[in-house]
């Protein structure tokens, strides 16, 4: 068991690229790395969209809770922020310099947030309520909450918006939920599941009944503006049983209008978008990773994945040698389905989780015998920025360019399948 007492927390930066055996031309670099001293970095961090600043939290489990900003690169101990909690949820960056913590009671399931900048928390508290997310709403950038309660003769569906700039209440909306149906524009709706941070609620119409031919339409599934209380689009559900399936898969995803998954046999990678299920093909094969290190983030700059090598899959048992537990992240083309290595590392014997941001990596290694956070915070820059050429200037990282991803997919195919050693990064991210 880690310690319950409050100890002391260094957190130490390293500046410039370190090196490592051998390493590749194109290997990523690692330019910064966190480490936390009797606490441990819990599981939410996050970058900036430009890979520019880095947020993590630090805490024991039991009795408190600090939040870190820090720019990477500079030097010295980052500030750090008390967070009224001790299970947090996720951290988001808002804009480039203030990100949102939020956190969820684990007793009764509420989640609550708080927005930090590089003088601290704001006062502005959100919740509890269900869930708390980001979204647009009409145009406007904003932090949606999302409160389901009881009420006389049914359920009430309460939503507020609030500007990200400002955080001053955008919008509000309340939809009231009886005997299973929600009333939008005179038609009744079954809810199923939300996207777009709560701004659109994806809902069942039971199809029109056609008397001139004596018959029930199909059924549709239709899209509702939150806020706008508006339908925005509407298609008719073909194969009933199928759709039910799918529905019930995306309903495990709230807010993702795209997720990654294994197919039930574990036989396939499958990309869930909208009504579509893609399956996806990995450079490396498949039957090497472990289904259970399945990791994504859909994100401005598309789709990223990871999976991390089984030391003990089918090959390496026959040939009676462990394989190393490569963390081989992915770039998803948006138009080919391809994918495209961004970066192999090695794994360490430990699980680990990462953010993408700008031509940053940030990877936490995390303990082996504990399954929340670790002592370790570490951030590499990628080895191809958009231009090809060397990686950007602390502050200036720019987003991934992500063409050419069959390319290089087929180019990492002839390739070994292990590098030669250290950190390394194989091809060129892919393209929208």
């Amino acid at each position: 068991m880690l310690p319950l007492r409050r100890p002391a927390v260094a957190i130490a930066l390293l500046v410039g690229a370190v090196g490592h055996a051998d390493p590749a031309a194109d290997a990523p670099s690692l330019i910064a790395r966190y480490h936390a001293e009797g606490s441990f970095i819990d599981n939410p961090f996050a970058l900036s969209a430009d890979g520019r600043r880095i947020a993590w939290l630090t805490t024991d489990g039991a009795t408190h809770t600090e939040v870190h900003l820090a720019t990477i690169g500079d030097k010295g101990e980052a500030p750090a922020f008390p967070f009224d909690g001790i299970t947090p949820e996720r951290v988001e960056f808002l804009d480039g310099e203030r990100v949102l913590v939020v956190d969820r009671s684990a007793d009764s399931g509420f989640a609550r947030a708080q927005v930090y900048g590089a003088d601290g928390p704001r006062r502005e508290r959100f919740g509890p309520v269900t869930g708390i997310a980001l979204a647009t709403v009409d145009g406007t950038p904003a932090i949606v909450t999302y409160l389901k309660a009881s009420a006389k003769g049914g359920t009430r569906h309460e939503f507020i918006a609030y500007r990200r700039d400002t955080l001053k209440p955008l919008a509000r909306k309340t939809l009231v939920e009886n005997a299973g149906r929600i009333t939008v524009g005179g038609a009744l709706y079954k809810p199923l599941f939300f996207e777009d941070g709560y701004a659109v609620l994806v809902a069942q119409k039971e199809g029109a009944y056609d008397k001139a031919r004596d018959i029930r339409k199909p059924d549709l599934e239709a899209r509702l503006a939150v806020f706008g209380g508006k339908v925005v689009g509407e298609r008719e559900i073909g194969d009933l049983v199928a759709w039910t399936q799918l529905v019930s898969a995306r309903a495990k995803h709230p807010n993702e209008s795209r997720f990654v998954r294994f197919s039930d046999d574990l036989a396939r990678l499958e990309l869930v978008d909208g009504d579509r299920v893609v399956e996806l093909a990995t450079p490396r094969p498949l039957h090497k990773y472990d289904p259970q290190t399945l990791a994504y983030e859909a994100g401005g700059d598309g789709l990223t994945l990871s999976l991390t090598i089984d030391p003990v899959n089918p090959d390496a048992v026959r040939a009676q040698k462990a394989d190393i537990d490569w963390l081989d992240v992915y770039g998803l083309d948006d138009t080919t389905h391809a994918l495209a290595p961004l970066a192999r590392l090695d794994g360490g014997k430990r699980p680990t989780a990462w953010r993408l941001g700008g031509t940053r990596l940030a990877v936490l290694r995390k303990h082996k015998g504990f399954g929340r956070g670790g002592p370790d915070l570490e951030v590499y820059e990628l080895a191809h920025a958009s231009d090809g050429k060397a990686p950007p200037a602390k502050g200036s990282a720019k987003p991934i360019d992500r063409a050419g991803a069959a390319e290089h997919v087929a180019a990492t195919k002839q390739a070994t399948d292990r590098p030669p050693s250290g950190v390394t990064a194989t091809g060129s991210p892919t393209t929208k």
